[in-house]
């Protein structure tokens, strides 16, 4: 014969009450859809100071550091060719000194 389970409410060991009226009162509140005070509200600041910075962010930041690192990009590049000219012509005034001509 199977023994019967009884829930008298009573807390376990853990001392957490199952027959507690917590699970009872999740429910009361009234949802926030049907809420009529909250339809006639304007667009929240933060939700208008969030769009305002993304903006910035896209269409004025990103052009100006896009710019910044092709102008480091193209700076680098006549470094390396001013470097190279430099080389090439230290090796001829080397060249000129040992071998005289």
């Amino acid at each position: 014969m199977a023994t019967q389970k009884k829930n008298s409410g009573s807390p376990g060991k853990s001392g957490v009450g199952f027959g507690s009226n917590f699970r009872s009162s999740l429910g009361g509140g009234t949802p926030l859809a049907d809420d009529k005070k909250r339809d006639n509200e304007d667009i929240p600041w933060s939700l208008l100071i969030t769009v305002m910075a993304v903006l910035l962010t896209f269409f004025i930041v990103m052009p100006i550091i896009g710019y910044m690192i092709l102008d480091v990009h193209f700076a680098t590049q006549a470094a390396v060719h001013e470097v190279k000219k430099m080389r090439q012509l230290r090796k001829e005034i080397l060249e000129e000194r040992l071998y005289g001509k």
